[in-house]
């Protein structure tokens, strides 16, 4: 049975290093129909903008779209989706956002992990702050992931804060660990949202001195 096109939902957008914004969403409750759906992505300046289509569609998906640049910050945008077939046209509910309140980063850089003397238990893992954000005022927080080298489970340490180094301890003698770090954003220029994680740092291994 062909049918007009559900409204989209579930519009969810982010900003890598506040340069760019890309947008997902969800085809609607019933997903497509059986008539081909085209579908586009919409925004514009909050109070006196006019309307911008996205050009940069699948980039992260199959519902999609990538605004790869002239981004405003420090006011807010209306974000929506259009989705056409032949037989009508559904709008989803608009989205506001302004982009600081969206950002997520690279991850971490130049991490490292070494042994602390001979503290058979313990090590210590340092990394630097992803490169391009140096610039920006921001707090950030951090987060640990390590396991040992034959299990798949991984651990997580929460409370690192925004310090750049963390000791880890209660590991196991004589044990190769990878050891990862990611990155939350929060506060850039005083945003109120939480943040965005950013991608775990690819594992950096270093092995606990035997008993």
């Amino acid at each position: 049975l062909a049918v007009p096109p559900e409204k989209p939902v579930n519009i969810s957008c982010w900003s890598k290093n506040m340069k760019d914004l890309t947008c997902t969403w969800a085809p609607g409750t019933e997903g497509e129909t059986f008539l081909h759906t085209n579908y586009t992505l919409k925004y514009k300046l909050r109070w006196y903008g006019r309307d911008n289509t996205c050009q940069e569609y699948h980039t992260a998906g199959p519902y999609s779209c990538h605004i790869p640049k002239d981004l405003a910050l420090f006011t807010p945008y209306e974000i929506w989706v259009e989705a056409s077939n032949r037989l009508g046209v559904a709008v989803s509910d608009v989205v506001m956002l302004d982009i600081l309140d969206v950002v997520t980063t690279d991850p971490p850089s130049d991490v490292h992990v070494s042994r602390v003397g001979d503290l058979e238990d313990q090590l210590s893992v340092r990394w630097s702050s992803p490169p391009a954000l140096k610039d920006f005022l921001f707090q950030a927080k951090y987060q640990i992931q390590y396991r040992v080298e034959d299990s798949s489970e991984w651990k997580v340490v929460d409370d690192v804060g925004n310090q750049t180094s963390c000791r880890l301890a209660g590991l196991r003698p004589g044990t190769v660990y990878f050891v990862q770090v990611r990155c939350n954003p929060f506060g850039i220029y005083g945003s109120k949202r939480a943040g965005i994680w950013s991608d775990w740092s690819n594992p950096t291994a270093a092995s606990t001195p035997r008993s």
